[in-house]
């Protein structure tokens, strides 16, 4: 069972009340997503909050997080109250999809983990399962998350998401056909032994060249980061065992 709280440097995460628990995914797209000239964020399913509360650790941007399941949305406001940056960060309960065909284009970028594990549902965990796979082509269909987050941005906007490496293409795909562009793209495996398992883009809406590069979780020694990922996020794990080059 996972633990009802996860605490970083700075903050700390109560997370009892949602189905989806702190974890790599959120950890590696808070910590990686380019934040120059950012001013404003958008956080699509925010869940417990994380992603918005590394963004605000990492800038002095303002960030609303929208999350349509309620007890989700009023655990990330708590973590947001909690936090040593409450007067820039917004908890918003509502359907990402349909608020973005109410609100302006006013955020300079959209950050998103969003639901990608297809399959049958597990009676054990129905709630995990709900936030995390493609449930139904109206509420989680790849493509609606790529046109909320365009929606949502201004004209000269990014977006960064993460995504399942075995069906990024198709992930891909969804993207440029909601008019985005892909800047950067980060591969990530756990180690150099196995297969790849995320792959994190950064979204312009003008085209652009796409720089590739490569990112390993742990080294040759079990229980011990590489450098370049102890790096990353070394400003918010307190406990950061990187192995000696």
């Amino acid at each position: 069972m996972s633990n009802s709280w996860f605490q970083f440097k700075q903050f700390r995460v109560d997370q009892d009340k949602c189905a989806m628990k702190v974890g790599t995914d959120g950890v590696l797209l808070g910590a990686w997503t380019p934040l120059n000239d950012v001013k404003t964020v958008v956080d699509l399913g925010a869940g417990t909050g994380l992603i918005s509360l590394m963004i605000a650790q990492r800038s002095k941007a303002r960030i609303t997080g929208i999350e349509s399941d309620m007890d989700a949305a009023q655990q990330s406001a708590e973590n947001f109250t909690k936090s040593p940056w409450p007067e820039r960060l917004e908890s918003v309960w509502a359907d990402v999809h349909e608020i973005s065909d109410l609100w302006d284009a006013q955020f300079d970028l959209a950050i998103c983990n969003p639901p990608f594990f297809d399959g049958h549902f597990r009676p054990s965990n129905e709630p995990r399962n709900n936030a995390r796979q493609l449930v139904n082509a109206g509420q989680f269909e790849k493509k609606t998350w790529f046109d909320a987050a365009f929606k949502l941005t201004k004209p000269n906007g990014s977006a960064a998401f993460i995504l399942p490496f075995d069906t990024s293409d198709t992930w891909i795909k969804k993207a440029i056909e909601a008019g985005w562009f892909i800047e950067n793209q980060l591969l990530v495996g756990g180690n150099q032994n196995k297969p790849f398992k995320r792959v994190l883009i950064y979204l312009k809406k003008t085209e652009c060249i796409t720089s590739h590069s490569e990112l390993f979780i742990e080294g040759k020694e079990r229980g011990k980061y590489t450098i370049e990922f102890g790096e990353l996020v070394k400003d918010f794990y307190l406990n950061t065992q990187i192995e000696q080059p």
